[in-house]
């Protein structure tokens, strides 16, 4: 049996509040990006009404994350994945883009270090 994600103890509308912030957008911007009102943004962000999943999957692809980050459900992977990997991916399911690109950065450093030419 596969275990279920770990879900966030804040709402889906106060996660999808804070990912638009994480990634500087205002609710109008998202809006226009999504093709809805502005209302409609601020009546999801406080859990007045519940977006349907096609505007979820377009608010993930908007983000360039999955929709478990998008809900905010937590990694849990496979049997045979370690607590630290799902830690790794927890926090970057917490960080904007920027942040995820620099992190993949350090990894690839990470990775290279000790091999002298930088190959993988």
């Amino acid at each position: 049996m596969q275990k279920q994600g770990n879900r966030s103890e804040k709402s889906l509308g106060k996660n999808l509040a804070k990912l638009r912030k994480q990634n500087k957008l205002k609710q109008t911007e998202l809006a226009e990006k999504l093709n809805v009102s502005q209302q409609i943004i601020s009546n999801i962000e406080n859990d007045k009404s519940t977006p349907d999943i096609g505007l979820l999957m377009q608010t993930a692809d908007i983000y360039g994350i999955t929709l478990d980050q998008l809900v905010g459900r937590q990694f849990v992977g496979k049997e045979g994945t370690d607590e630290l990997q799902q830690k790794i991916m927890n926090s970057l399911s917490g960080m904007d883009e920027k942040e995820r690109k620099l992190a993949l950065e350090l990894l690839q450093v990470i990775r290279n270090q000790g091999n002298d030419d930088g190959s993988k």
